[in-house]
């Protein structure tokens, strides 16, 4: 519905819903086809034909991690496993992927995209018959976040900056080194022993 702007509007900053019936007769038209049935949803706004108030928006607008709904590992690319993204651009993203926005982004960035982060997303997020991971919000919160200190944080995210500006400036950049120092900076977090590392890098 997003792709044709039937919201009714952010009441908070004067927004105001759209006029479907007014600007998109069309659409009207044809979602006047499902009356009475369509004033049951639940989501809908102050008209039937516009969504609910859309209040999340400066959330879509402002720093955000991305991820894929359905998360899968590449058959020959284990590597380029989990994906977790990075947005400062205001980027509006597909009705299959999610976002998480907060005062730790690229803290969490860090961790997630890490070794022991895939380890944990293997642990906790529930997979699908067809392999992927369901990365919806009830089993993502279920991975456990260490709660670093300031100092831990500031060198983990300074890590994720320089890979960040690299990959800016060049998509196919190489930045595994950088990626394995942040593996042992996470590693160290969680204080794991060398035989866990073992089992979390497949050694064990």
């Amino acid at each position: 519905m997003w792709l044709i702007n039937t919201h009714n509007g952010l009441k908070e900053s004067g927004l105001p819903p759209i006029n479907v019936k007014k600007d998109y007769p069309t659409i009207y038209s044809f979602l006047s086809t499902f009356l009475p049935k369509i004033k049951k949803r639940r989501d809908q706004g102050d008209h039937w034909s516009n969504l609910r108030n859309c209040t999340y928006l400066k959330e879509i607008e402002s720093e955000k991690m991305v991820y894929a709904e359905t998360m899968r590992i590449h058959k020959n690319d284990t590597s380029n496993f989990p994906r977790f993204g990075y947005d400062a651009d205001s980027l509006y993203c597909d009705k299959t992927s999610f976002i998480a926005t907060g005062e730790h982004i690229k803290y969490l960035l860090g961790v997630l995209n890490s070794n022991l982060g895939n380890y944990l997303i293997r642990e906790y997020v529930t997979k699908l018959d067809t392999g992927g991971f369901m990365m919806q919000k009830t089993f993502v919160e279920k991975i456990p976040i260490k709660v670093p200190t300031n100092m831990q944080e500031e060198t983990i995210v300074n890590g994720v900056n320089q890979i960040l500006s690299l990959k800016k400036q060049d998509p196919s950049a190489d930045t595994s080194a950088l990626e394995a120092e942040i593996d042992g900076l996470v590693y160290d977090l969680y204080g794991l022993t060398e035989e866990e590392v073992g089992v979390v890098e497949g050694e064990g």
